[in-house]
């Protein structure tokens, strides 16, 4: 009988360990969310949804067919991509959206600083014609840090798709 008395004894001190460990109450630390604080960006696609097919004077870019659309990218005064050798020749405007993927990205490394998209059209013969430009800060994009940004501006709407790092 004491050895029964021992061995329900022992049960009774198991049951009450496990029983107290699984309901002791453990408090987890909270998960910590840290949000990210990218400073740079790189275009890997930039489309032209929207364009002027008038210059300034109510006429075509081209006398006899459309503009031959290509872009640049600068700083203001600087071009840093010289989009001129992948123009599009004799674009009308139901050939908009014009899009250019980039073999190699574009690296924006200083997001406080203005870029603008120029569009520009071909002319062999003649200066090319300036048809107009977007500027993209891409600091006022870090809420959220959208991957595909679009802005518009003088009948230009310019989207540029991309990653931040």
């Amino acid at each position: 009988m004491k050895a029964i008395n021992k061995i329900i004894s022992k049960l009774l001190l198991i049951s009450l360990v496990v029983f107290s460990s699984c309901n002791k109450d453990e408090t987890k630390p909270a998960e910590q969310v840290t949000t990210p604080n990218y400073t740079n960006f790189k275009i890997l696609t930039l489309k032209i949804t929207a364009m002027p097919f008038l210059d300034l004077n109510s006429a075509g870019w081209d006398p006899f067919d459309g503009p031959d659309v290509y872009f640049n990218i600068t700083d203001g005064s600087n071009i840093l991509m010289n989009g001129s050798s992948s123009k599009m020749s004799d674009v009308l405007s139901s050939n908009l959206p014009l899009t250019w993927n980039f073999s190699v990205a574009h690296q924006i490394t200083n997001i406080t600083m203005t870029q603008f998209i120029e569009i520009w059209d071909y002319d062999t013969l003649d200066p090319n014609d300036f048809i107009g430009s977007v500027g993209f800060k891409l600091e006022d994009y870090k809420s959220g840090y959208p991957t595909s940004i679009t802005k518009s501006n003088g009948g230009i709407t310019v989207t540029i798709t991309g990653n931040w790092y």
